[in-house]
């Protein structure tokens, strides 16, 4: 499996078997290899959703980046790191442009549920981050039930920049992360792998595997799993309850 902590947020499987649900679609896309599939998932706003947060609530961190030298964005996690996993019960809605999977659903919103005087900014950034792994597990459950295997996410992109997130992410769904190296260029490295095996220089898509080292491997903790998960349960039904909550303010001039 495959993890792109992007503005987008997506997970995808290289796989030679198509399988899909034509109820709740996940990407179905022609892979470079002919005998190959991805079968994707997208979240409309992962990172993005921190994007949002950096521009809407951060300027004291984006200040404080200007004279340290530090990202906006380090400083947004190291707050997230200083509170305790769970944000207090505060739980953060990603739907900030709608939703692709597993629902596709346009009407949809974010949103902070919970939200009371004893929180901080920390506990925002935090709940951010959790709520974005609470959809990447729902991801994972509806691909598990089509029949694919998740064991573990090979991740690229910005947002494993984040240690805290990315030991989130390993804590909410159960499964170890590793962060691919160059994981912000693994794009680019992508394409030019992609013509080294064009122009003959590697047989196949699958010789260049090897190719692809790993900076850091983290693993789940079962003790913060466990109250994931609890949170989890919560986070799915918020959808159910909200989905036509959104529908009637779209209705509302």
């Amino acid at each position: 499996m495959h993890l792109c902590i992007g503005t987008a947020t997506w997970i995808g499987v290289s796989t030679s078997i198509f399988r899909n649900d034509p109820v709740k679609p996940f990407w179905g896309l022609s892979h470079i290899d002919p005998q190959k599939y991805i079968i994707a998932g997208e979240m409309e706003t992962g990172g993005g959703a921190l994007m949002w947060f950096r521009d809407a609530l951060g300027q004291e961190e984006k200040r404080l980046a200007a004279e340290t030298g530090k990202s906006s964005y380090e400083l947004i996690s190291a707050a997230a790191e200083a509170v305790p996993p769970g944000s207090d019960k505060l739980i953060f809605l990603p739907w900030l442009s709608g939703e692709r999977a597993p629902v596709l659903d346009h009407y949809a919103r974010g949103g902070y549920i919970g939200l009371n005087m004893g929180h901080t900014k920390g506990h925002m950034a935090r709940a951010l981050m959790e709520g974005v792994a609470y959809h990447l597990r729902w991801i994972c459950e509806e691909m598990e039930r089509i029949g694919f295997k998740v064991d573990g996410f090979n991740g690229i992109g910005g947002g494993c920049n984040s240690n805290v997130w990315v030991q989130i992410i390993s804590d909410v769904t159960g499964k170890p992360l590793r962060v691919v190296q160059n994981h912000r260029e693994a794009g680019a490295a992508g394409a030019a792998l992609t013509v080294a095996v064009g122009l003959g220089v590697y047989p196949n898509m699958d010789a260049v595997d090897e190719l692809i080292g790993i900076s850091r491997e983290v693993q789940p903790d079962a003790a913060r799993w466990k109250r994931y998960d609890a949170l989890y349960q919560e986070y799915r039904s918020m959808y159910e309850v909200l989905s036509p909550v959104y529908r009637r303010l779209y209705q509302i001039p």
